[in-house]
């Protein structure tokens, strides 16, 4: 648990442009956080700047799989590592986890800094030194006067011999100490060899250069080395001037080296300005250099030198690879080789495991592998951690004296030493790198042990990296896999699954993609934990149903897909329905007010075929269809209903530009007032003439355009047409009636929309008492707090407003009390059968009573009998419209009427 808090995990989906976020506490502005319209609102969510927004969103957008970013002004960093699932436009999803690298960042800067740095003095290597001053010489130095010294400590070559390397090493830290105190911001210094250094004194001149060498001098003279006079610090200085002696790093280097080497011949302490006529007093004029940088060193000093190299080795080989696993191993190779090892291990806890377990390895002979043990068991890793001294060391120069628990690592008796260096992961410990030598005992100096240290954190730090990366896939594949809710498969393992379940297993198959009818009423109404125990019942209970031969996954929401084997599709549908019967009878029990029906629909696989995602295509174009266009809980996929989805396409890749061309045209159906049967307003309806005779129903593409957005702007274009005529007539003197046009329920995701339509009634100066919107029912039963509020709106600016399709929802009189409507339409199915039943004049009796009472007028639609009309008139219906009076009409059709009428 205290792992995953350190991770956020995320699903981003592509189509819909929404990401949802994983509870956690090192992003807590975004714990549980679900965002819609990232690309205009993550970015302020999260605190990002837009540029650096751009690279993310292009991330969660791509195939790209990591990306590093930094908020709060680059003090914090995070690595998102994610893939994408799904296998067809519009199921894309970005499936992931974001992991705070801020600390790894941090390490690694280190890391990259003191790779540029002599790790003894601190001042730059001699290849960085180099880059350095030419970097500095090319840009901000142009144009000054520097100078540059080539420093030679003399007599160090004795200190080291007499007084030992680790006295010598102290001595060079110390004289690096001094001369950084006459350094000022700008200057430059490298360690160029053994005991040589580089100095660049900017933006000097010549006088105080010389003052502040002398005060180097001094300083040197200060150092302690012992009580012998012989030890005394001093040094031999060569100088070169910028620009007369050079412009660049070489020039000056080659000057500078000159007048070294002209001072040490005339003895110690002493420091020489280059000069042209020093070249006559050079033994070979042809040389790079003529000093000690440039020469061999003893071998105590090659060791050393070795064991920083191999450091090195290790940190460029660590942060240049790509494949960790070939980089180790040549890393270990290299180890063995450098330290004389027969053997080099790496030791890791295992996960789950009471055992170290032998993750990498190099031996000196293949013979040797049966020698080292593979795997370490423990009882007490506190036990093990304990051996090991406070830098992380275990030495055993001879092996038959380890006492600890660290003896079972011994398991061959040609072992005789071994050398090993623990790593930790916050405080605990998490393996060993393991030297093993054979058959004879072996000794480690003071820089060998310190290197293999150095090493051994170098290995630890991309290892542990490697193994939190190893973790956060196997998480991330865990989620691709399965259903975080429901534990059930996913949709992306279903389909593999079941290409390999048809693939070996020869028999017809049925899919099943199913959902759950008013399922979003019940997170509206319920919340979501309740919907969520819902999909966990459901899934639990089609789970206990499943076969071995059978799969079942969660595709989203409430969408479910299941693949089951079957023989006779009567009994299948049987089996269907009575399931969705137990589930809903289940859920009942529970206090669910909404009636849950499950809706499937199904594709019948034949023996032998395997595209499993075109089976599923068709599952939920019959699921779909049922919703549509059907009563019954499940149907079976059939080739007519591909041909209306064909039919869709169609109609979806020619509405622009019927538009544009005038194929859409408004028709006008006149509302009659029944106090004396005279034209009292009209209702604006949509017709689309495709060519010269063909008439393509409003059933057959309103539904489309509703779901494909479309409907916004075929209804203002509606919209226009309408206030266009209303002041037509005007001008012209004709008496107008209120029009009425229809309102999708698109519009309500547009906040815009009541202004919108204020612009257009002002455009054509028409007043907005003349227009009147309608609105149907169930727009309030989806969102009901939206659908009020504006037609609040609409209202106060003068506008009509009416309830259309009233009675055939849920809650229509629970809603009345709610709306502050002009006029209700009477649902159409209340006079559908011709003569009006007794039970059906008593429910329109008592509606138009309410609604009276609640100063709302009422119109009556699908009028189509006298009687019908009678009877409306006898309990004071204020409107009909029906083809009892007219049919929809032309514009200038109704035009006459709206004459004749006055």
């Amino acid at each position: 648990m205290e792992e995953t808090n350190r991770w956020c995990f995320f699903e981003y989906d592509i189509e819909r442009d929404i990401i949802i976020f994983s509870e956690n506490e090192f992003l807590g502005g975004l714990s549980g956080l679900v965002i819609t319209d990232c690309k205009e609102r993550l970015a302020e969510q999260i605190g990002m700047d837009k540029r650096e927004f751009h690279k993310l969103y292009r991330f969660l957008r791509s195939q790209q799989e990591i990306y590093e970013f930094s908020l709060k002004e680059k003090e914090t960093w995070y690595r998102a590592k994610a893939s994408v699932v799904g296998e067809r436009q519009g199921d894309y999803k970005k499936i992931g986890c974001i992991t705070n690298i801020t600390k790894e960042k941090e390490e690694k800067e280190i890391l990259r800094k003191k790779e540029k740095l002599d790790t003894l003095t601190g001042f730059y290597n001699s290849r960085n030194a180099w880059r350095k001053i030419n970097h500095y010489l090319e840009h901000e130095g142009k144009e000054k006067q520097h100078v540059m010294f080539l420093i030679d400590i003399d007599k160090m070559k004795k200190i080291n011999e007499e007084l030992g390397y680790l006295f010598g090493d102290t001595i060079l830290v110390n004289i690096a100490e001094s001369i950084r105190k006459i350094m000022q911001p700008g200057d430059i210094a490298g360690r160029v060899g053994g005991d040589d250094f580089v100095l660049l004194l900017t933006n000097v001149d010549k006088k105080e250069a010389e003052f502040r060498i002398e005060k180097l001098k001094d300083s040197l003279r200060q150092i302690y080395t012992g009580e012998k006079i012989e030890y005394a610090i001093s040094c031999s200085i060569g100088g070169a001037i910028y620009p007369e002696h050079g412009e660049n790093y070489k020039e000056l280097f080659h000057c500078a080296d000159i007048a070294l080497f002209c001072a040490k011949k005339k003895g110690i302490d002493l420091l020489e300005w280059y000069q042209n006529s020093l070249r006559d007093q050079l033994p070979d004029k042809h040389r790079k250099s003529y000093n000690f940088f440039s020469t061999k060193v003893d071998t105590d000093r090659e060791r050393y030198v070795a064991s920083q190299e191999i450091t090195n080795f290790a940190f460029d080989i660590m942060s240049t690879t790509k494949d960790v696993y070939s980089a180790i191993h040549l890393l270990l190779e290299k180890i063995g080789k450098e330290y004389g090892a027969q053997c080099v291990g790496i030791y890791e806890k295992s996960r789950g495991e009471t055992s170290l377990k032998l993750t990498y390895a190099w031996k000196e002979k293949k013979e040797y592998e049966q020698d080292i043990a593979c795997k370490i068991p423990y009882k007490d890793l506190d036990e093990i951690s304990l051996c090991y001294d406070e830098n992380g060391i275990y030495i055993a120069t001879d092996v038959t004296k380890i006492e600890n628990g660290l003896r079972v690592f011994v398991t061959s008796d040609k072992i005789t030493s071994m050398l090993q260096c623990a790593f930790l992961e916050e405080g605990e410990f998490r393996g060993c790198v393991s030297l093993v030598y054979f058959n004879e005992k072996h000794t480690w100096n003071c820089d060998e042990k310190d290197s293999f240290i150095k090493v051994t954190k170098i290995i630890a730090f991309y290892l542990l990296k490697l193994r939190v990366s190893e973790r956060i896939q196997e998480r991330l594949e865990h989620m691709k896999n399965y259903d975080p809710l429901t534990g059930i498969s996913t949709l992306y393992k279903f389909k593999k699954d079941a290409k390999r379940l048809l693939h070996y297993n020869q028999k017809k198959y049925a899919l099943i993609y199913a959902d759950i009818t008013n399922f979003k009423y019940v997170n509206d109404t319920y919340g979501y934990r309740i919907g969520d125990r819902i999909l966990y019942d459901l899934a639990l209970m089609a789970n206990r149903e499943l076969t071995p031969e059978s799969l079942l996954a969660r595709v989203s929401a409430d969408n479910f897909v299941c693949l089951v084997p079957f023989n006779d599709e009567r009994k299948l549908t049987d089996r269907v329905k009575e399931f969705s019967h137990r589930f809903s009878q289940m859920q009942k029990k529970k206090n669910i007010i909404f009636n849950l029906v499950l809706i499937s629909g199904i594709c019948v696989l034949e023996t032998g075929y395997e595209d499993i995602s075109t089976a599923i295509d068709n599952a939920n174009i019959a699921r779909k269809y049922i919703k549509e266009s059907s009563n019954t809980a499940c149907q079976f996929y059939n080739e007519s209903m591909t041909q209306k989805i064909r039919k869709e396409v169609e109609i979806t890749n020619c509405m622009e530009e019927a538009l544009q061309n005038g194929e859409f045209v408004v028709y006008l159906q006149p509302k009659i007032g029944l106090k004396n049967d005279s034209l009292a307003g009209a209702e604006a309806l949509i017709r689309w003439k495709r060519g010269e005779d063909k008439l393509i129903p409003p059933n057959e593409f309103i539904p489309l355009f509703e779901k494909n957005g479309f409907i916004l702007q075929l209804d203002f274009y509606v919209y226009e047409e309408i206030c266009k005529k209303l002041r037509f007539w005007i001008d012209h003197g004709i008496e107008v009636v209120p029009i009425s046009v229809n309102v999708s329920r698109v519009h309500l995701n547009d906040e815009a929309f009541v202004e919108k339509l204020l612009n257009l009634v002002n455009k054509y100066h028409i007043s907005p008492g003349l227009i009147e919107l309608e609105l149907t029912e169930s727009i309030f039963l989806d969102n009901t707090e939206v659908a009020l509020s504006i037609m609040s709106d609409l209202k106060g600016h003068g506008f009509s407003v009416s309830i259309d399709d009233f009675g055939a929802g849920y809650s229509s009189l629970n809603l009345l009390k709610d709306m502050s409507s002009d006029v209700i339409k009477l649902d159409k199915e209340f006079f559908s059968h011709g003569e009006m039943q007794k039970e059906e004049q008593i429910i329109v009796s008592n509606i138009i009573h309410m609604a009276k009472q609640l100063n709302m007028k009422v119109l009556s639609e699908g009028i189509e009998t006298k009687m019908q009309c009678e009877f409306l008139k006898k309990i004071s219906c204020d409107m009909v419209q029906g083809y009892f009076y007219a049919k929809p009409m032309p514009i200038p059709e109704f035009e006459k009427c709206l004459m004749l009428s006055q």
